[in-house]
């Protein structure tokens, strides 16, 4: 840990952002993965219970058993049960109003994670030009004749921060499509959810769903 903690501070003051991109990336694919795994879980036999009560036409009693499952899938079918009233194309526009909504609240913090996979990298390679630099400065201080232990400091400081934006970039690169690829299966399972969800209430309750007017717009006098 205490070589660990020298190859820090060798890399000179461009480990610090770096060290604040791990922080972030780690703390993002950690949230995201716990959110993601949730999101994904649809208890057993949500959608059979479901049934059931659009079947029996209680569909109060289907809006309260939605609602003991706060997850995206039980958010979707809520929204529609609730314009139920309204007739078939609000229940289907709630749906997917809120279908919209899960989707982006699934995608929340992703672009951060992207920008630290890029940012790290980045900021390595912004330490390898200081390096260098530190390290020209010490020839042009000396004269032309170094030795080199003058330029260690440099070469080092070159060397570490690209290993260590690397060592950052990567797991969060790989960490970035290995969630977006989890986020696209959840809107996909939502989908196919809401559209049974949708086709059960219309075929299946027992007084039908109303459809309700929509009133073309008065034109305009000309």
């Amino acid at each position: 840990m205490s070589s660990l903690f020298n190859l820090y501070l060798q890399g000179g003051w461009v480990m610090h952002p770096i060290l604040l991109c791990s922080l972030v990336a780690l703390y993002v694919m950690v949230e995201r993965f716990l959110t993601l795994r949730r999101a994904r879980s649809i208890p057993n036999g949500f959608l059979a219970e479901l049934r059931n009560f659009i079947r029996k036409g209680d569909v109060q009693s289907a809006i309260l058993y939605v609602t003991r499952y706060d997850i995206p899938v039980g958010r979707i079918v809520k929204s529609g049960l609730q314009k139920l009233h309204r007739g078939s194309a609000r229940v289907q526009q709630a749906m997917e109003d809120q279908g919209r909504a899960e989707a982006a609240i699934l995608d929340r913090y992703m672009g951060v994670l992207a920008t630290m996979a890029g940012v790290a990298p980045l900021l390595g390679f912004l330490g390898t030009v200081v390096g260098i630099a530190i390290a020209f400065d010490q020839i042009a201080a000396l004269g032309g004749k170094v030795s080199p232990d003058a330029l260690a400091d440099g070469i080092s400081q070159a060397l570490y921060t690209t290993v260590f934006g690397l060592i950052v970039g990567i797991p969060a690169f790989a960490a970035y499509n290995y969630l977006s690829g989890m986020i696209q299966g959840i809107i996909a399972e939502l989908e196919n959810t809401a559209r049974e969800t949708f086709d059960t209430i219309e075929e299946e309750l027992p007084q039908g769903m109303p459809h309700a007017t929509i009133t073309q717009p008065e034109q305009r006098a000309q």
